[in-house]
């Protein structure tokens, strides 16, 4: 039996590829991975302070230092972090630039959703 076997093309794989590295790199903690201390965003400690301006100043600096230090393919453009406190979320959303996928430069954006929920 012959299955259909569908390739994506190249362009649609790497993007994949970079809105997962993107995603491991925001919602991964410090000290989470042994080799690596101080590989993420540590994002989630965010979740309980209250998202003044210099909280939102803070947190953009991390993201664009993470993902400019472990994603060097993307150049970030636009961040936008909004907090809501009755449902302890923070929503991340990240404008980017994909360089140099076939010659060619490819806009992009990943929504991040981070919320506490009750274990019981």
């Amino acid at each position: 039996i012959i299955e259909e076997v569908h390739y994506k093309p190249k362009k649609d794989i790497v993007m994949d590829i970079i809105r997962n590295a993107k995603g491991s790199i925001v919602l991964t903690s410090n000290y989470e991975r042994p080799y690596r201390p101080f590989f993420g965003c540590n994002i989630r400690s965010f979740l309980f302070e209250p998202m003044d301006a210099w909280e939102r100043h803070e947190l953009d600096t991390i993201l664009r230092e993470q993902i400019e230090r472990y994603e060097p393919r993307v150049e970030v453009t636009d961040i936008n972090i909004s907090q809501d406190v009755k449902n302890q979320e923070i929503q991340v959303e990240l404008n980017y630039i994909i360089k140099g996928i076939d010659g060619y430069s490819y806009t992009d954006s990943t929504k991040i959703q981070i919320n506490t929920e009750r274990v019981r």
